[in-house]
């Protein structure tokens, strides 16, 4: 255990950092890396999974789309539940959850077990386990900056923002990627299941012995001690959010960022494969953009941290990333081009993950000093109302492919089954790839143009007095 004192011209309480803090931070990493594995595998091998469970590709969409239907009105009530109950009770339920919506999956298709349901019977029981592992998105969601604020100094909380952030983006990395290269053909769905239950097994398992409290005992610093001074009813924080002009912004565009890529992530498949390219490239390309993305979302938090630039960071970041993303969302209308695709999506998963955890920073700063959880849960609501249009919007501007692409389209070529009821059949996903360029366009000039950012918990934290820190917290929630 750490601990600093300060002196002023009135008694200056103890503020302590406690080696607790880093099982605290695994904790709610693993939760959003095992929801978000769940969240995703099944998109990552939509063909497959259509034939297992005798269903078309829009039917597998709805797999990751409900999360983003439940997670909707689960936002709000995941922001009172950590205000009412606190870090810890939301920790455990969204680990149960999850581990509740793994163990449907498993036990539904468990090898010996899946042929005592048929097939509606395990297509619907998976339907049911994607909206828990939904209601559990929000939760997880809406911790990284009160995880940062209530456990973590100054100089620490971008990085553990920054970590629990970018852990999403590790676990769509993981199911995304690891997914396509042992699920082959469809007799592997039982496999799947059973393999990304367990880490909902040892998430659950780690919370129950490391988050055992919400709060540490004493705040980790001044501006963590004034803001937990501040004590507002949660419909009038709602209130001051959304009269807040900058925090609109940021729910609009980081939200908007956020609800782009889970649209990108769970369509690569469907759209590389109608290019003729194969389902493990699909997969290796989803890899490639997250896994930049993990380590230039790292990259930006530090550039950020040590320059205190955070809002032009962030603004430069998103600007470059929207350019490249547009050029990546281009090379998959064309067919043949591996390696330029494999590239840009390197590079543009580097720059462009960077809004994510600096959009986070600047979400506190602006919002300081309300509960932090409040307003990273209607970033959230943000990002599942966009994901969830997006995604449906997928579907409702398909095409036929031409000749020429059918000839070399691969979304028929897995597990195919010509005398079946069910063969899926590719889809010219053009239109949807447009619609997405016009959405990044529209969320960049947003956040560049609209955004004034304001650093009230920096501010906060360079007064020296308690009770000035407390009245400037105060003040803060009239700006």
């Amino acid at each position: 255990m750490e601990s600093s004192k300060s002196s002023g011209d009135l008694e200056e309480p103890t503020y302590r950092v406690y080696k607790r803090r880093w099982f605290v931070l695994a904790t709610v990493a693993m939760l959003n890396v095992s929801l978000n594995i769940l969240w995703i595998s099944f998109s990552s091998v939509a063909s497959s999974v259509a034939y297992y469970y005798e269903v078309s590709p829009s039917a597998v969409d709805l797999f990751s789309s409900v999360g983003f239907l439940v997670g909707l009105p689960v936002c709000l009530v995941s922001t009172w539940m950590v205000d009412k109950f606190g870090l810890r009770f939301t920790v455990t339920l969204a680990n149960v959850l999850t581990f509740s919506g793994g163990l449907i999956r498993c036990v539904s298709t468990f090898p010996g077990l899946e042929d005592s349901f048929n097939k509606t019977v395990q297509y619907w029981c998976a339907v049911v386990a994607q909206i828990l592992v939904g209601m559990a998105n929000p939760m997880g969601f809406c911790l990284p900056t009160k995880v940062a604020q209530d456990w973590f100094p100054p100089h620490e909380a971008p990085i553990a923002s920054g970590i629990i952030t970018l852990s999403f983006v590790l676990g769509v990395t993981m199911g995304n990627a690891v997914t396509p290269f042992i699920i082959t053909k469809k007799e592997h769905v039982p496999y799947l299941n059973l393999m990304w239950f367990i880490p909902s097994i040892i998430t659950l398992i780690l919370g129950l012995f490391s988050v055992d409290r919400s709060k540490p005992p004493s705040p980790p610093s001044k501006s963590s001690a004034a803001a937990n001074g501040v004590h507002i009813s949660y419909s009038k924080r709602l209130k001051l959010l959304l009269t807040n002009k900058n925090f609109i912004i940021l729910a609009i565009s980081v939200g908007g960022s956020v609800g782009f890529f889970n649209a990108f992530i769970s369509q690569i498949q469907q759209v590389m494969c109608a290019r003729g390219y194969e389902v493990w490239f699909s997969g290796l390309c989803g890899a490639l953009v997250l896994i930049s993305g993990i380590i230039g979302g790292g990259f930006s938090s530090f550039i950020a941290s040590k320059t205190g630039k955070l809002e032009e960071t962030a603004k430069i970041t998103l600007s470059i990333g929207t350019v490249l993303m547009i050029l990546i969302l281009e090379l998959l209308r064309k067919s043949g081009l591996d390696w330029g695709i494999a590239i840009s999506l390197v590079v543009g998963g580097f720059i462009a993950f960077g809004i994510l955890p600096l959009g986070m920073e600047l979400s506190e700063e602006n919002t300081y000093p309300l509960e932090s959880s409040t307003g990273i849960t209607i970033i959230n609501l943000s990002a599942a109302l966009q994901g969830f249009i997006l995604i449906g919007a997928s579907g409702a501007l398909d095409t036929d492919l031409v000749s020429s692409d059918q000839a070399i389209e691969t979304c028929t070529s897995i597990d195919i089954d010509p005398e079946g009821d069910n063969v899926v059949k590719a889809k010219d996903k053009t239109h949807f790839l447009m619609l997405m360029m016009c959405h990044t366009c529209l969320v960049c000039v947003v956040f560049v143009i609209g955004l004034k950012s304001k650093f009230k918990r920096r501010d906060a934290e360079r007064l020296e007095i308690p009770e000035t820190r407390k009245s400037f917290a105060a003040q803060s929630l009239t700006e």
